[in-house]
C-alpha cells in the first residue's frame, strides 16, 4: 500500500540532491562568467582608450606638420616677392594672401582637434593669432612696397614675427604631448582599476561558491550522518532511533521510509 506521506513528499520536492550540487556549481560558474564579463568590459574601454590616445598623436601631429608647412609656405611666398620685378609684385602677393589662408585654416583646424579631443582650449592661441597679425601686416608691407618701386624689407620686416611664432608652434606641440602623456597616464590608471575590479569581483565569486559549497556539503553531510545512525541502529535491532531527515531529497524520502519499516 502506498504511504500518502512519502508520495506528498516526493511531489513536493523541490531541491533533490543533484540540484543541490548544481546550485553549488553553478553559483561558481555564474560568478566566473560575471568576472570574465565585467574584466571583458574594463579591457575593451582600456584599450579603446588606449586607440584613442595613439589616433589623437597621429592626428595631432599630422595638423601641426601642416600649421608649420603652411608657415613656410607663407615665408617662402613672402621671398618670392622679394625677388619679384615690379610687374610681377601683384601677382606674387595674391599668392602670399592665398598662402595667409592656408595658415589661417590649418589653425583653425589644429584648434579645433585640439579642443574636441581633449576638452579644453588650446593655450596661448589668442597671442598666436596677434603675432600672425602682425606677420601678415609685415609681409603685406613689404610687398606693397615693391609694387611702389620701393625697398623690399620682406625678411627684416617679418622676421622676428617668424621667429616668434616658430617658438609658439613648439609650445603648441609641448602642449599637445603634455595632454596626450596625461591620457596615457590616465589609460594607464584605468587598466589598475579594471585589474583590481577583476580581483575583487573573483574573490567575492569564489568566495560565493566557496560559501554555497558548504553549507550544501555540511547540510549534505549532516543527513548522511542522521540516515548512517538510524540504519546501523536498525540493523543491531534498535527500532527506537528515528533518522529525522525532514529535507526535501532523496535523503528524506530515505528518512520516511525508514520510518516505515521501524514501523512495520
Amino acid at each position: 500500500m502506498d504511504n500518502p506521506t512519502l508520495e506528498a513528499r516526493q511531489r513536493g520536492r523541490r531541491f533533490s540532491l543533484p540540484a543541490q550540487v548544481f546550485t553549488a556549481v553553478g553559483a561558481v560558474l555564474v560568478a566566473l562568467v560575471a568576472t570574465g564579463l565585467v574584466a571583458s568590459g574594463a579591457l575593451t574601454y582600456v584599450r579603446g582608450a588606449d586607440e584613442d590616445v595613439i589616433a589623437s598623436q597621429g592626428r595631432l601631429a599630422a595638423e601641426m606638420a601642416d600649421l608649420r608647412d603652411a608657415l613656410w609656405s607663407a615665408r617662402a611666398a613672402g621671398l618670392k616677392i622679394d625677388s619679384a620685378t615690379r610687374s610681377q609684385a601683384p601677382a606674387r602677393i595674391e599668392e602670399l594672401k592665398a598662402t595667409f589662408d592656408g595658415f589661417e585654416q590649418s589653425l583653425a583646424v589644429f584648434t579645433a582637434d585640439y579642443e574636441e579631443t581633449f576638452g579644453a582650449a588650446l593655450p596661448s592661441v589668442d597671442l598666436v593669432a596677434q603675432t600672425w597679425d602682425g606677420y601678415k601686416n609685415a609681409a603685406l608691407v613689404d610687398g606693397n612696397a615693391r609694387v611702389t618701386a620701393a625697398a623690399a624689407q620682406s625678411g627684416p620686416a617679418t622676421g622676428g614675427f617668424g621667429v616668434t611664432l616658430d617658438s609658439q608652434l613648439a609650445e603648441f606641440s609641448r602642449y599637445v604631448d603634455q595632454r596626450l602623456a596625461d591620457e596615457s597616464a590616465s589609460s594607464a590608471g584605468s587598466a589598475n582599476e579594471a585589474r583590481a575590479l577583476f580581483i575583487v569581483i573573483t574573490l567575492i565569486g569564489l568566495g560565493l561558491g566557496i560559501v554555497v559549497g558548504l553549507v550544501v556539503a555540511r547540510r549534505i553531510r549532516r543527513n548522511s550522518a542522521a540516515l548512517m545512525h538510524a540504519i546501523q541502529a536498525l540493523a543491531e535491532g534498535d527500532l527506537t532511533v528515528a533518522a529525522g531527515v525532514r529535507s526535501r531529497d532523496e535523503m528524506g524520502e530515505m528518512s520516511e521510509l525508514l520510518s516505515r519499516a521501524q514501523v512495520s
